[in-house]
């Protein structure tokens, strides 16, 4: 499988497309440097090269600023494009620059400069004869609703609520001041289309940037991501609303659908680059890597190790720098493939797969595990037959692909982001992991399953006692009629026990006075419940304690 956009299968949608190819025989090499050293810039002046929110995010989680986020040196840059070549990209995680020339001695000479550690030819252009990507196949802005229904979300409720979002957002937890960065292939029409008027209206795209074409218009090209972007930012009440659809947003082209060539791995690290640099709390891309035009550049199935491609170590750096990445799985798992591609395979993200309405996976989902064993995918969400926005018409339709899965769940994210802020994502990422359908037998088809975003934010709701917890649940005895706790305290004589459905409805609740060591407590309630998944919660002045338990 080449390079792709992972989308839907078998739908077409005519979007109009600008190329960038060149002049035929162009090429496009990857420039390194040695070092940064003699940068005009310092970290600790770190407004200079990152915004506020950037620097604001790192100060919230600890995160150092270091010389990875140093602008590349520019006396470096200026040497190599003194020698006569187009500069068209820089990544400062990299540390080097992407070159077009057609003169292959030019290369030669920028090999021989004292600040180069090497050169890598990553396109070679020519006349794009036809678009090889499968295709994709307007109004006033709108008030806060209060209470949220699942006819509020029209063709989109589905979605929403088979992961348990319509909780939150009827607390008003919709994305709101969290901002999404969207790395795609192009967004046509979401500056026109009605169903984007609540992010055009209210100013909520705070940035745009077309990586490929060095320009800040991105409404144009292919129309996979104004489809994507719908699944989390669609917002037209009772015909069609996402799951994210509070929060703000970043449009950023990182993908020249029609060529399929490993230069947009390295257009997608800048991409992420970016998203970092204007404090972007999440980044979701539909967009995967494995083959190329040019069979030299190809990717085998040992290289999806989450260390190999330059966009699985920008997905990890991202990460590191306290940024939720999700990544589509991708569209392989009926094919010769199966795996998953890059960089849905980097360490600590959430690799998304694609299920139906009915939390069954779609066959064409791609599968885990990573070359080096990590479970993927991470999350699954509805990707087949999900209802989303037609590029082309502004109209509702429906479509099958793992593009659409991670999006669906980056909204769920936001909505988490928004509600617990004081969280870092990688907790988050745990809690959504505690709330999913197969949170104690992950596997590489379903990862740990459909999460259950309500249960997730029960998960999280202590924020005050994370590190003493002086009464717990430590045992448990369950029969068709009986639940019989055990506690263990050593600070806390009150607590108060809370008995809830999987959907976090309270059953029953009640105050408790608990005797020194040890107690037992018996709960005749129980009785009287039917079959499913039940939460108890221990919670006192010390004490935040969950426990899942199956009747």
């Amino acid at each position: 499988m080449r390079n792709y956009l992972i989308y839907f299968i078998g739908f077409f949608i005519a979007v109009s497309l600008a190329t960038s190819a060149l002049a035929q025989g162009n090429k496009k090499y990857f420039v390194a440097f040695k070092d940064k050293n003699s940068s005009t810039y310092n970290t600790t002046l770190p407004l200079q090269f990152l915004t506020q929110r950037a620097v604001d995010r790192r100060t919230k989680y600890s995160l150092p600023i270091t010389t990875q986020d140093l602008p590349v040196n520019n006396t470096y840059i200026q040497q190599v494009a003194g020698i006569g070549v187009t500069i068209s990209g820089i990544s400062k995680w990299l540390n080097g620059i992407i070159i077009t020339t057609n003169d292959s001695n030019k290369i030669t000479t920028i090999n021989q400069l004292s600040c180069v550690k090497y050169s890598l030819d990553i396109l070679r252009e020519g006349n794009i004869t036809n678009d090889k990507m499968d295709k994709l196949s307007a109004s006033t802005a709108r008030a806060y609703q209060q209470v949220y229904d699942s006819s509020y979300y029209g063709a989109g409720a589905l979605a929403v609520k088979q992961l348990n979002l319509i909780p939150l957002h009827n607390q008003g937890y919709t994305g709101i001041n969290t901002l999404i960065a969207v790395l795609d292939a192009g967004f046509p029409n979401v500056n026109v289309f009605a169903a984007f008027d609540s992010i055009t209206q209210q100013n909520k795209i705070k940035y745009t940037y077309d990586v490929v074409l060095n320009t800040p218009f991105v409404y144009a090209n292919h129309g996979h991501g104004t489809s994507v972007l719908s699944c989390i930012a669609g917002n037209m009440p009772n015909n069609y609303v996402g799951t994210g659809f509070g929060a703000d947003i970043a449009l950023i082209r990182t993908e020249d659908a029609p060529t399929e060539n490993i230069v947009e791995e390295y257009y997608w690290v800048i991409g992420a680059e970016k998203a970092d640099s204007i404090g972007a709390d999440i980044i979701t891309s539909s967009l995967g890597y494995t083959t190329f035009d040019n069979p030299m550049q190809d990717h085998s199935y040992a290289n999806m190790n989450g260390k190999t491609t330059v966009c699985a170590q920008a997905a990890t750096i991202a990460t590191r720098k306290g940024i939720l990445v999700c990544i589509a799985a991708g569209n392989e798992g009926n094919n010769a493939w199966q795996y998953i591609a890059t960089p849905a395979d980097a360490d600590s993200i959430c690799t998304v797969g694609a299920v139906n309405v009915n939390g069954l996976r779609a066959g064409f989902s791609s599968k885990g595990p990573t070359a080096d064993g990590l479970i993927k995918p991470t999350f699954m969400a509805n990707g087949e037959g999900r209802a989303l926005i037609d590029a082309g018409s502004g109209t509702v339709v429906y479509a099958n692909g793992t593009s659409f899965a991670c999006p669906t769940l980056a909204g769920g994210m936001a909505c988490l982001f928004q509600k617990h802020s004081t969280h870092t994502p990688l907790q988050i990422i745990e809690a959504v992991k505690l709330s999913s359908t197969l949170s104690s037998s992950p596997n590489n088809l379903y990862g740990w399953g459909v999460p259950n975003f309500g249960l997730a934010s029960f998960l999280l709701s202590d924020t005050n006692n994370k590190t003493t917890t002086e009464t717990k649940i430590y045992g448990v005895i369950t029969t068709e009629n009986v639940l019989m706790l055990y506690f263990i305290k050593n600070k806390d004589a009150n607590a108060t026990l809370t008995l809830m459905d999987i959907n976090g409805k309270i059953i029953m609740q009640r105050n408790l006075t608990i005797n020194p060591q040890y107690d037992e407590l018996v709960l005749p309630i129980y009785n009287t419940l039917t079959q499913g998944t039940y939460l108890v919660r221990i919670s006192g002045k010390n004490t935040n304690t969950v426990l899942k338990v199956i009747k």
